[in-house]
């Protein structure tokens, strides 16, 4: 067999895992959000080339991704690398996504024009939507950014 094919259209990407592993309700995400930077003592943003950051559910390593954000000075694009954790797309995906969705009323800005520059310089890189659609690698992220 030929294995999936991807799926590069442009799109928006609906939430994946929206009220598993952050709140659906958009009150209640920005409130854990902010509960999850309360208490932490003053630090001032870097430039930073790249960092690691947990991408588990924000109730369980949010504190810790909250906490490495903050430091970073963050810049017009932020290229986020994650690992695939379903079967579904290919192996080595890049979304090709204009938009990804935290919620009804809440999205964030994708860079397809970026997405298509790695796709083509990359060897084995391909743009599919498919591989995204239930991956919360990158998803996570969204809402402390």
């Amino acid at each position: 067999s030929m294995g999936p094919q991807p799926h590069s259209e442009v799109s928006v990407r609906p939430p994946g895992v929206a009220g598993r592993f952050y709140p659906a309700d958009d009150r209640d995400r920005e409130q854990l959000v902010d509960e999850l930077l309360s208490d932490l003592p003053p630090a001032k943003p870097h430039a930073v080339a790249a960092a690691m950051v947990p991408h588990a559910g924000l109730q369980y390593s949010g504190r810790v991704a909250a906490d490495v954000w903050r430091r970073i000075e963050l810049p017009e694009s932020v290229l986020i690398i994650g690992p695939k954790h379903t079967m579904d797309g290919v192996d080595w995906a890049v979304a090709p996504h204009d938009a990804w969705q935290l919620s009804a009323s809440a999205s964030m800005l994708g860079d397809v024009e970026l997405a298509r520059r790695i796709a083509e310089s990359v060897p084995g890189m391909e743009l599919d939507a498919g591989a995204h659609q239930r991956e919360h690698g990158i998803e996570v992220q969204l809402p402390l950014l």
